[in-house]
């Protein structure tokens, strides 16, 4: 085994350095997309790095100290805009944009590799005039609405939406019609939906092949790794073979205890620290399910303004409900439930006027009204009254809250 590995190491070589790699990104965080770190590679000079994420041609002075300037997260939403617009509107926008810090960066979260293809599709179909609104949106607000919308185009098995319709509606609609990202992601999701699979049948069969295919890999896989253990200690499976569920749990374990046995040192120690991390994160969300616990029983029934009460979602079935009242993307939020809180202000017939988001780290992040329309265009003076009311019990608002325009914030702001 020993002669095996050192042979191994031998053909691979002497595995690279991180600080020699991305010489910009040293001791930096290792944690998010390998996407966000590519530009960075062998890269001396932020100059470099601009004509990577956005094209030799596009190079200009400005752009290369806004790129030194600005975060890894950030600069992936300015690339998704390359050859999109005039990189003179891009470098505008970047100098405008606020640098993050390192706890706000690590509370981003990171687009997927769907999400992320899921915005260019729709950027890609957009006119630049819009493209050129959107640019000056904070990014935390843009980057987020994009993502929503992008989620309801890009699932491989759900229903889609019908993104060549998108350049004709924008011009059946108007292009000055179109103010921002909020509008763009309500006609993306009232775009012709697409059923990828047409029968619940022929989503039970692809399920059914994937799971097979899995489970040769896995067969293939410990067929390989017994064979570099003492002769006689493991017997060589056939497909029936692994189909028995108590062989196939006795030679997974078996693989895993050799695996553990083999690991080096560093190996361990990174194993354990990792592990150590997830103990942390499982720590952190049983925090922040605790705090939502304890806001939506504050909340729920208070009144926050004359004839408008507060009810809190218990379950997906009222977050889709409130969705498809008010035409957002409410419902989609259902796998936050109990991390975040998610609030109605309602008449008291029962009527859904404004649907909230709350979060621990910020606060209240959306307050929006029917079709995303902002709270004092859905509610008129009475908007701030729900502001206030939300302040006086001791909830905070983000900074860049969507759909707080012409609102007061209150003092106590993230």
């Amino acid at each position: 085994m020993d002669q095996a590995i050192a042979a191994i190491r031998e053909h691979i070589g002497k595995l690279p350095d991180w600080n020699n790699r991305f010489p910009l990104l040293k001791d930096d965080r290792q944690d998010r997309p390998a996407s966000s770190y590519l530009p960075y590679l062998d890269a001396h000079d932020h100059a470099q790095v601009a004509k990577n994420l956005f094209g030799v041609r596009a190079y200009r002075r400005p752009l290369a100290r806004e790129v030194e300037r600005l975060d890894t997260s950030t600069l992936g939403w300015f690339a998704m805009f390359r050859g999109l617009v005039p990189v003179d509107w891009l470098i505008d926008a970047m100098r405008t944009t606020k640098t993050v810090g390192g706890r706000d960066l690590m509370r981003q979260p990171s687009l997927t590799s769907l999400q992320q293809r899921g915005i260019r599709s729709i950027l890609r179909r957009t006119p630049q005039p819009v493209l050129r609104r959107i640019l000056k949106e904070p990014v935390h607000q843009a980057r987020r609405t994009l993502a929503d919308a992008a989620d309801c185009t890009v699932h491989r098995l759900a229903v889609t939406r019908d993104l060549d319709l998108l350049p004709e509606t924008l011009a059946a609609r108007g292009q000055r019609r179109v103010r921002g990202s909020r509008d763009l992601e309500y006609l993306v999701r009232n775009l012709r939906a697409i059923q990828r699979w047409h029968n619940p049948r022929g989503q039970t069969a692809v399920r059914v092949v994937l799971e097979e295919i899995h489970a040769l890999r896995e067969m293939e896989h410990y067929n390989r790794e017994i064979r570099l253990l003492p002769e006689g200690t493991a017997q060589v499976a056939d497909w029936d073979l692994w189909k028995d569920e108590a062989f196939r749990v006795q030679a997974l374990g078996l693989i895993e205890d050799r695996r553990r046995e083999l690991m080096a040192a560093r190996d361990r120690e990174r194993y354990e620290r990792e592990e150590s991390r997830h103990l942390e994160r499982i720590a952190r969300q049983a925090q922040r399910h605790q705090w939502a616990l304890q806001t939506a029983a504050l909340l729920d029934g208070r009144e926050v303004a004359p004839g408008l009460n507060l009810v809190v979602a218990r379950d997906a079935e009222t977050l889709s409900r409130w969705g498809a009242t008010l035409n957002n993307c409410i419902g989609g939020y259902a796998g936050e439930l109990e991390l975040d809180v998610f609030a109605a202000v309602c008449e008291a017939d029962g009527h859904v006027r404004l649907n909230l988001q709350i979060t621990q780290s910020h606060g209240v992040e959306q307050i929006l009204g029917k079709n995303n329309r902002d709270a004092v265009r859905e509610l008129g003076e009475a908007a701030q009254q729900v502001v206030d009311g939300l302040d006086a019990m001791e909830i905070s608002f983000h900074s860049d809250a969507l759909g707080m325009d012409r609102l007061r914030l209150p003092q106590r702001t993230h």
